[in-house]
């Protein structure tokens, strides 16, 4: 049997189990053994960056920025449009107003966030955290109420996340919640697609 250390049969400074407050993640639920998510990093770092400009500065000098830093490339653009994707997921204080940034840079009608947003639902989606979740459904409801294109493979995705016999409380939680989008905007749908 190994020596006992503070009723641990490991040392402390080889315990590789303990808490690390500094790689805790806002998006991902995170156990202290797993490695820290490329995407949720890339997309922090991004946040940041355009907290640094948001906090600095007024509305309209934040639009006016934003409008040039994602004139200047595709790549620009991705930034910008992840890192207000990671606010709209986490902040919910200011969520409404990075939604509306991410209307006016939008420069390919929001094909580009609907696909990460496509990346989170299918790879990402049972690793999320409660507030992100409940982030993400009020977010494809406002995409679906301005008619943006490929929402529905959105809701299509969300829908495969439903598991048969699943009665736990976040299970029905997204069932209801995607029932009541899907109820709300049956018309609208219809109307467009009515094949």
């Amino acid at each position: 049997m190994g020596e006992m250390f503070n009723g641990n049969l490991v040392p402390p400074e080889r315990n590789t189990f303990q808490k690390n407050p500094g790689l805790s993640s806002k998006l991902l639920e995170r156990r202290d053994i797993d490695e820290p998510d490329e995407l949720d990093i890339s997309w922090e770092d991004h946040f940041r960056s355009l907290q640094l400009i948001t906090s600095t500065t007024s509305e309209k000098e934040t639009m006016s920025i934003l409008q040039n830093k994602v004139s200047e490339s595709m790549d620009k653009h991705a930034d910008v449009t992840t890192g207000l994707l990671y606010g709209i997921l986490t902040d919910v204080t200011y969520s409404h107003s990075y939604v509306r940034y991410l209307n006016l840079i939008a420069r390919d009608g929001l094909a580009f966030c609907v696909s990460q947003l496509k990346r989170i639902i299918l790879e990402k989606y049972q690793k999320l955290l409660e507030g992100p979740r409940h982030q993400l459904l009020w977010f494809v409801k406002e995409l679906v109420k301005l008619h943006i294109k490929d929402t529905e493979t959105l809701c299509i995705g969300l829908l495969r996340q439903i598991i048969s016999g699943d009665l736990s409380p976040k299970a029905l939680w997204l069932s209801e919640t995607l029932l009541d989008i899907l109820i709300e905007n049956k018309q609208q749908w219809l109307m467009l697609k009515p094949e």
